[in-house]
């Protein structure tokens, strides 16, 4: 410390605000940010695991959630043993903070930890901005809707599936946002432009957040936490930024202090930084690239194309709205089934090794359908086996290929009236 600028005492409802928000973004961040480097999973997995089992023991023991409390990987992170998981973050930051309070009741300020604690927030933020932008930059988080999505009624379709369905038929809207989030990213790993990174990532993240509301997408626990994130990282250059932006006041300099006084141990950590940040971009594109070529352009199966039901067997003791009229396949993965109810489903498709498959629907565990095919002609398909328990026997005859205006409406500069329909 300066003697000759000595650091202000803090209040104390400014020292209680800090050790809570010390301990309970380093709650929420670890084991950040080992799980980004290699060689550590000895230490993240039973970390992992501890936490987990500790997350599931409060759900049971101190909320007294009663019934099943699903555990498995769903895709979901609004799932409930996540809003328990931040429950007990809170409960042991605000216990932490306490204790604290008490042991180190005589400390003035806590600025040289604030500068740290400030260096990590920017680091996770900036990972998980640079993260999602590789998946949307290079588009493999939206894939492009394939058959069964373009066949599938809107009305069918859920405000999660209709934002997906959304950001996948553009490409270059996909790319821009994840431009966006990208450069957010880049800019928090710099010191000098962590601020302006902080005010991109703010703006990027209240757009994620809202979209995540408005359309019942189960990533807002999450979403909402790294808006939070880029509010707190401007939170000490509020004052600041208020009186330039508002008030028309000159501004004095933004960016953060640096964490090592000593030139070595700061060119040290700028050569580190450095490299990790071109590590993690360059593992981050390579996966989504990866991702793209599995995911967003998954292989295509036999029987791709729309198709008529022309025969199905046994009708016997079957709900008659239950009954299959059309299908769609795309791809190797997904299938599209219109019933003669009218309603629209889509069902999980895995190939076997030889003629068979198997059917699964991700909204119902425990529905199934073991399956195999014949294809006698181009035109003419036939399947056999069970479907959620029922003997059953189909015949499906090709239907016309057709092209869905989605795909090939494309950009006009000019348009004399809107092409709304």
């Amino acid at each position: 410390m300066d003697p000759a600028h000595p650091i202000p005492s803090w209040s104390l409802a400014r020292k209680l605000g800090f050790r809570c928000a010390f301990l309970y973004w380093l709650l929420y961040a670890l084991p950040f940010p080992l799980q980004h480097l290699p060689w550590t999973g000895w230490i993240v997995g039973p970390f992992v695991s501890g936490q987990s089992a500790l997350v599931l023991w409060s759900a049971r023991h101190v909320l007294r959630i009663e019934g099943e409390i699903p555990t498995g990987p769903s895709g979901s992170g609004d799932t409930t043993l996540d809003f328990v998981q931040v429950f007990c973050t809170l409960v042991l930051g605000l216990l932490g903070a306490l204790l604290w309070s008490i042991l180190d009741r005589r400390r003035a300020s806590y600025a040289r930890l604030a500068d740290w604690l400030c260096t990590y927030v920017r680091f996770v933020l900036a990972t998980t901005l640079i993260t999602y932008g590789a998946y949307k930059v290079i588009p493999s988080q939206f894939p492009a809707p394939a058959l069964d999505r373009l066949a599938q009624p809107f009305g069918e379709a859920s405000p999660m599936g209709l934002l997906w369905t959304f950001m996948g038929a553009s490409a270059p809207y996909q790319i821009f946002s994840g431009a966006g989030e990208l450069l957010g990213g880049v800019l928090l790993f710099q010191r000098r432009t962590a601020v302006l990174g902080a005010l991109v990532a703010a703006g990027v993240m209240t757009q994620v957040v809202m979209l995540n509301f408005a359309y019942d997408t189960p990533v807002k626990l999450y979403s909402a936490h790294l808006l939070v994130m880029a509010l707190f990282l401007l939170l000490p250059h509020a004052w600041n930024l208020f009186g330039q932006f508002v008030l028309g006041r000159p501004a004095t300099a933004l960016g953060c202090a640096r964490l090592f006084r000593r030139p070595a141990l700061h060119r040290g950590a700028l050569v580190l930084r450095t490299l990790f940040l071109v590590y993690f971009i360059w593992t981050s594109l390579s996966t989504s690239y990866d991702g793209y070529r599995s995911y967003a352009v998954p292989p295509p199966s036999p029987f791709d194309g729309a198709w008529h039901v022309v025969a199905y067997e046994p009708e016997e003791g079957l709900d008659p709205g239950a009954r299959w009229t059309e299908l769609v396949v795309g791809s190797s993965t997904r299938i599209g089934v219109t019933h003669a109810s009218g309603a629209y489903e889509r069902l999980q498709l895995a190939l076997g090794l030889e003629q068979d498959f198997t059917l699964t629907h991700r909204g119902d565990p425990e529905w199934k359908a073991e399956l195999a095919y014949e294809i006698p002609s181009p035109e003419r398909m036939s399947w056999s086996g069970t479907l959620d328990g029922r003997p059953v026997a189909i015949d499906f005859e090709r239907r016309p290929a057709r092209d869905y205006l989605l795909q090939t409406r494309g950009f006009h500069w000019i348009n004399e009236v809107p092409f709304n329909r």
